[in-house]
């Protein structure tokens, strides 16, 4: 019997050993280019992101301090102008300052809007941890935008619910957002109806206040919605056209939601009016217990 080992061995193995040397270097050679790649990428993208960072910073502080020098004057305006409409005798006189005034108030609250908007980009609005009563805060916007909606022919009603009691949250912001939702909704439903109401909803990280501001006005079709929370945008252009405004408004007012626990959201059809619903944590016993 003749025995024969068919196998190649260790030595067929050392013939072909360079070859396998060779290809694991071009793999590691080809890794370490890869790597290297991607990592110069990464820094790139850091860097820009940065730059980008520090210019939105920049911006904003020239905003915010240009801002408080036009609104100094434009206070300056308007107080002028009051006094020119309370001692003038001239009704053409009267009705030019008058004019001045509701020019002046426009731009005013446009700029506020534009400085909020800065301050919230740099993250330097703070906001307060209040326990508010839901009763008192639906009063009080509703006897301020009382002359606005009589002005504009729309009837303004109050729906609270007894089940809302108090809240926690940054009372001049609240206001703030309530006021935003119930102009707007007054703008865009002329000799229609806006009803405020309030309700409890459960929800499982605790239960909120929700504030509904409901209009019987134009309606947002469902594609144009997320327009609307977005700065410096309406729904569309017709509607920035014809109504105006910086389209900061529902901007800010869901960027303060959101710093005081809760959210702004909308429902709304074309033609159909809409309903902006704005939820505030509920104030928890200790809380009350502590105010």
């Amino acid at each position: 019997l003749l025995w024969r080992n068919t196998h190649p061995g260790s030595a067929a193995f050392q013939n072909r050993i360079w070859p396998v040397i060779l290809g694991l270097l071009c793999i590691g050679a080809l890794t370490l280019l890869i790597t290297r790649y991607l990592v110069a990428h990464q820094i790139r993208t850091m860097a820009s992101a940065q730059a980008m960072m520090e210019a939105s910073r920049v911006k904003s502080e020239f905003l915010a301090k240009v801002g408080h020098q036009l609104r100094t004057q434009l206070n300056g305006i308007i107080g002028y102008a009051e006094i020119i409409q309370e001692e003038t005798d001239s009704p053409s006189a009267r009705s030019d300052a008058e004019r001045i005034v509701t020019g002046a108030r426009h731009l005013n609250v446009l700029l506020n809007d534009i400085l909020d908007q800065s301050r919230l980009d740099t993250d330097r609005i703070s906001v307060k941890r209040e326990v508010l009563p839901v009763v008192g805060m639906v009063a009080e916007v509703h006897g301020l935008m009382r002359p606005t909606a009589r002005t504009a022919g729309v009837n303004l009603t109050v729906q609270p619910s007894a089940a809302a009691n108090y809240v926690v949250a940054d009372h001049v912001r609240l206001r703030q957002c309530l006021l935003n939702l119930i102009g707007n909704a007054i703008k865009f439903a002329p000799r229609g109806c806006v009803s405020i109401k309030t309700r409890v909803q459960q929800r499982e990280g605790g239960d909120v206040v929700v504030f509904d501001i409901i209009d019987n006005g134009i309606g947002i079709a469902k594609t144009e919605q997320e327009n609307l929370f977005k700065p410096f945008s309406h729904a569309n252009a017709q509607v920035g056209e014809i109504y105006g405004g910086a389209g900061l408004g529902l901007s800010i007012a869901r960027d303060l939601a959101h710093a005081m626990g809760g959210d702004i959201t909308v429902t709304s059809e074309l033609g159909e009016g809409a309903t902006f619903s704005l939820s505030v944590p509920v104030a928890s016993p200790k809380a009350l217990k502590a105010a």
